[in-house]
């Protein structure tokens, strides 16, 4: 009897230590999505964008540096990623500067999963309501994925991507310190969106994220400027956007 006892009370303890570790997990989470999302002014370029993966005109200084942060912690990202944008009447203009060791990308097929390796990303949400939006991925290799997302349980990411915008503009840049072995000090991405093609008008309420797909030690890590601490798809999490002088 007192062999059972001893052993119930060990198992009793074991359980008690799941359930505490559960708990604390559970409030660790919590307390990482506030629910605050940030805002980002974009400023309006003060002449011409040349979409060549430099962001050599002097609007892009102008334009505020976003960080992306680890997207299901909210933490520092193992390697960083600064964001600029800036937008006028007709296009809305992205940034990404990518510190990387080895920037990996084979696929070269437009709307082909770009995910699967490393990409940059950009939601955008042009009535904030959560309903639809556009997703765009680039990677390294400058291939373009173009979406149009109807949110919901089930999202038909097939039919998503039969929207292509025809003038859209994208362009990457690597910088390669060697090639034997093979050893990057990071990548660049520029790209241009032809406001004027998205199904809904930009408005005052409109949403916005910016996300990065890396590969590091052969795993995947996920970063976002405004974490969803889930996957990408969750546009109430996307943060705030407005244009300068709105």
């Amino acid at each position: 009897m007192k062999r059972k006892l001893s052993v119930w009370m060990r198992i009793s303890g074991i359980v008690s230590a799941v359930i505490a570790i559960t708990a604390a997990e559970c409030i660790a989470w919590k307390t990482a999505d506030t629910g605050v999302v940030p805002t980002v002014v974009a400023p309006r370029p003060d002449g011409s964008i040349q979409i060549d993966g430099r962001t050599a005109e002097s609007a892009w200084r102008q334009a505020p540096r976003l960080v992306l942060k680890d997207n299901q912690t909210g933490a520092k990202s193992a390697q960083r990623t600064f964001v600029r944008v800036l937008a006028d009447k007709s296009y809305l203009y992205a940034a990404f500067d990518c510190a990387d060791m080895q920037a990996m990308a084979t696929l070269t097929t437009r709307d082909d999963n770009l995910w699967r390796e490393e990409v940059v990303e950009l939601f955008f949400d042009p009535t904030g309501e959560g309903k639809r939006y556009l997703e765009i991925e680039v990677n390294p290799l400058g291939t373009l994925f173009d979406a149009w997302i109807r949110f919901g349980p089930d999202i038909d990411f097939d039919k998503a991507k039969q929207f292509n915008l025809s003038g859209v503009r994208v362009a990457t840049r690597i910088q390669r310190r060697s090639i034997d072995p093979p050893r990057d000090d990071g990548w660049s991405c520029e790209i241009a969106i032809p406001l004027d093609e998205l199904p809904d008008r930009a408005g005052p309420g409109a949403r916005i994220n910016f996300a990065r797909v890396d590969r590091i030690d052969g795993r995947h890590v996920y970063d976002a400027w405004s974490p969803t601490f889930k996957w990408f798809h969750v546009p109430d999490r996307f943060g705030r956007f407005r244009l300068s002088g709105r």
